[in-house]
């Protein structure tokens, strides 16, 4: 018997498809997928600025390099302007080139200098101070000194300020001083004492003329120099050498 396998199989039916059922005791917890995400945007909007924005940069840079440098390239450069003239001769023209260049010498103005102000020194002449001069042309020191330098026996002089009480103030000042020769016989031989005052001038010494004699003083004065002493004491034995003092210097 032969084996031809190349027999179709009879069909015994028709086949269905397989359809799928739920087995209701099965959980499907497990198997649930996620929902999927939305795709993400799109690049294609902001791709292109990444791109013109640098193109324009470079665009914009060009424009301002190159176009300053083509419209100063096709200004003409200018020519300087001759006054020869084609048909002249070369003596022509070189008087024309004189005349352009006197013209153009006289048309550049000269600049004056700024004259700056002198300065001025200020000169400060000080009017020298007088030294002050005393009241005076002598003192009653020097007085004194002068009758002690004649040889006159006088003791040391003592400064007099008891002035409060008269009309004016010796402003040659007074001395006293005790005179040697000049005693008393009711006093047991003690020395008297006699006094110089240099006043300004003889008036003052007049104004108080009065004063003195209420004091109980008697004198003589020559110019501004007084010489007083004691009324009660009497006149001074010596009293022509004190005069002749005064006399040549109290002047």
């Amino acid at each position: 018997m032969s084996d031809d396998r190349s027999t179709k199989r009879p069909e015994t039916g028709s086949y269905e498809p397989t359809q799928y059922a739920k087995n209701p005791y099965e959980t499907t917890a497990a198997y649930d997928v996620p929902p999927i995400p939305p795709p993400p945007p799109s690049n294609n909007k902001r791709s292109w600025w990444y791109i013109a924005v640098p193109i324009l940069m470079v665009v914009a840079l060009v424009v301002l390099i190159g176009v300053p440098s083509i419209v100063f390239s096709k200004q003409p450069i200018p020519t300087p302007s001759s006054h020869f003239d084609p048909g002249a001769t070369a003596t022509a023209q070189t008087k024309a080139t004189q005349s352009t260049a006197a013209t153009a010498t006289a048309s550049v103005p000269t600049p004056t200098p700024t004259q700056m102000p002198t300065p001025t020194l200020a000169v400060i002449v000080e009017t020298p101070t007088p030294a002050p001069q005393p009241p005076t042309p002598y003192t009653a020191n020097d007085i004194y000194h002068d009758f002690v330098n004649a040889g006159m026996n006088l003791g040391p002089p003592t400064v007099d300020n008891n002035w409060s009480a008269y009309e004016w103030y010796p402003l040659g000042g007074a001395v006293s001083w005790y005179d040697g020769p000049y005693s008393c016989g009711g006093c047991g031989g003690t020395n008297q004492t006699v006094e110089i005052a240099v006043f300004q001038s003889s008036q003052y010494i007049l104004d108080d003329e009065s004063q003195l004699v209420s004091d109980g003083f008697s004198g003589t004065y020559k110019n501004g120099c007084l010489l007083f002493w004691k009324a009660a004491d009497g006149t001074p034995p010596d009293l022509q050498s004190y005069q002749n003092v005064m006399d040549t210097y109290c002047t």
